[in-house]
C-alpha cells in the first residue's frame, strides 16, 4: 500500500509492503484517524466518489490497484482476500453465533457451515454456536468475530485495537488466539494499537505520531515471543 490523505494538520502518508506481522503505534489520534480512513475504505465504509479518497498514492493489493474501485468490485476483493477484527465486535444482534461466522461466505456465494463450526470450535466456541451475540459475553463475542475474519480464507487480517474491550485475562487469551490463527493459516496480519507489549509480538513495529512514521523496527523471530 502506498498512499497519503489530507487532513487538516497535514498529510499522513502509509506505504506498507511484503509484512507478514505488522504492528502499527499510534501515539495521537490524527494519524489514527488515518489509519481508520484506510481500513473503512477497504471495509466499505468509505465512498469511492467522495472527497475521502486518498489525496496522492493508491492501493494495490495482491498485485492490483484497488484506489478506486467501484463498490461492486470492492464488495468482492473484502470478501476474496481481507478479515477484519474491530475493538466492538460488529456483530449482527439477529444472527446467531454460527449465522455471524458464516455471514462471508455466504455474501461470498460459497457458504459453508462445516468451516463456520470448525472455525468456532478452534476459539473454543461450539456449544455456543446457537447463541445471540446479547447473550454472549464480551471475550467470547470477539471470539466470534475473530473466526468471522477467518471464514473466507482472508490474505491479510486487519485488527484494531482487537483486546481494547476485554479484561486482562481475556486479552491474554485472545492475543494467543489471533496469532495462533495467523500462523496456521499463513494470512498476513496488520494490528492497529496502543499497547507496546502488543506491538512487540510482530515481526515489524511503524510508530507513527505527529503525522509521520517516527520508526520502523524490524524484529527477528525469536524476537517475538
Amino acid at each position: 500500500f502506498s498512499m497519503c490523505k489530507l487532513f487538516t494538520f497535514g498529510c499522513q502518508f502509509l506505504s506498507l509492503t511484503g509484512v507478514i506481522l505488522l504492528a502499527l503505534v499510534a501515539f495521537e489520534s490524527l494519524f489514527k484517524a488515518h489509519l481508520h480512513f484506510f481500513a473503512a475504505h477497504l471495509y466499505g465504509e468509505v465512498e469511492v466518489n467522495t472527497s475521502r479518497i486518498p489525496t496522492t498514492g493508491r492501493i494495490v493489493l495482491d498485485g492490483e490497484d484497488i484506489t478506486r474501485l467501484g463498490e461492486d468490485e470492492m464488495a468482492l476483493v473484502r470478501a476474496r482476500k481481507l478479515g477484519f477484527v474491530f475493538q466492538s465486535y460488529q456483530l449482527i444482534p439477529t444472527l446467531t453465533a454460527e449465522e455471524n461466522v458464516l455471514l462471508p461466505a455466504e455474501l461470498a456465494g460459497h457458504a459453508d457451515a462445516k468451516r463456520a463450526r470448525d472455525l468456532l470450535d478452534q476459539v473454543g466456541l461450539s456449544d455456543r454456536r446457537d447463541h445471540y451475540p446479547v447473550q454472549l459475553s464480551g471475550g467470547e463475542q470477539q471470539r466470534v468475530a475473530l473466526a468471522r475474519a477467518f471464514m473466507n480464507r482472508p490474505k491479510i487480517l486487519f485488527c484494531d485495537e482487537p483486546t481494547g474491550n476485554l479484561d486482562d485475562d481475556t486479552a491474554a487469551a485472545m492475543v494467543e488466539l489471533i496469532f495462533g490463527l495467523n500462523r496456521e493459516r499463513s494470512t498476513t496480519l496488520v494490528m492497529v494499537t496502543h499497547n507496546l507489549e502488543l506491538a512487540r509480538r510482530c515481526e515489524r513495529i511503524l510508530r507513527l505520531k505527529g503525522g509521520a512514521v517516527i520508526s520502523d523496527e524490524t524484529r527477528l523471530a525469536h524476537e517475538t515471543h
